[in-house]
């Protein structure tokens, strides 16, 4: 009986140690504003691998733009611009990037593209919906 509570007693220690070892080595949570940034990596990255459903992984289902229209326009845009070969080459600039966060809202930009159609500016727009950050508008200069 000694044996058991000896070997009860040291797998309780064993499974508290491990599980104080886990608490203390796990990584902090990410800021709003770190996950954001991470996020328009990832977004880049797609634009100029030119992976246009990787893009929308990226777009709120409530999107909407007075001149992109809503998602599944811009899905379309983004697609004929592919295409076209608009996103050829495609250069963002982002150093003037500021990312400004209130609540559960957020805008950032602009991003200075330059591709074969030119240079424009890129601000977006986003919220944070229960699957994390999405793009809910876009403002795009040329």
């Amino acid at each position: 009986m000694k044996t058991l509570q000896t070997v009860v007693g040291f797998s309780v220690m064993c499974f508290m140690l491990l599980l104080m070892t886990a608490c203390a080595t796990s990584a902090p949570a990410r800021s709003d504003a770190e996950i954001i940034d991470a996020l328009v990596e990832e977004f880049i990255a797609a634009a100029k691998a030119q992976d246009i459903d990787k893009m929308m992984t990226f777009v709120s289902e409530d999107f909407l733009d007075g001149e992109a229209g809503n998602k599944e326009d811009l899905q379309s845009f983004l697609e004929y611009a592919k295409e076209m070969g608009f996103l050829d080459d495609l250069e963002i600039d982002q150093t003037k990037k500021v990312i400004t966060i209130t609540g559960d809202k957020a805008s950032g930009g602009p991003a200075l593209l330059k591709g074969s159609f030119g240079s424009a500016s890129l601000s977006l727009e986003g919220a944070k919906e229960k699957d994390g950050w999405k793009i809910t508008k876009m403002d795009f200069q040329m």
